[in-house]
């Protein structure tokens, strides 16, 4: 039973936690996307500039990642690139286990 009155902070603390480990597990996702295809993100930014099709919002592209900037890393890279990004490498992707996910 509470009786200090701090479980009311704490749960807040660990609301705010959940949107903070996502956010960190989504920039470890994209980082390693840019590693994957070999991209850094100006020139990444300077290919999208030069794909009409993948900047439109209704983009339709494959989904190696949860993230979508990095499923949107991969389709730029395999269409500047000619497809040389290995099919077989999304599946190698490890994502952060989040300190909520299940065991």
């Amino acid at each position: 039973m509470e009786t200090s009155g701090d479980g009311a902070v704490n749960f807040q603390s660990r609301v705010q936690m959940v949107p903070f480990k996502a956010r960190q597990a989504a920039e470890a996702e994209m980082r390693q996307a840019l590693h994957q295809t070999g991209l850094d993100r100006v020139e990444l930014g300077r290919l999208l500039e030069r794909m009409p099709r993948l900047r439109s919002p209704l983009a339709v592209f494959g989904h190696r990642a949860s993230v979508t900037s990095a499923n949107l890393a991969y389709a730029v890279a395999e269409s500047a690139l000619g497809g040389l990004i290995p099919r077989a490498a999304h599946r190698r992707i490890r994502l952060p286990r989040l300190w909520y996910a299940a065991a």
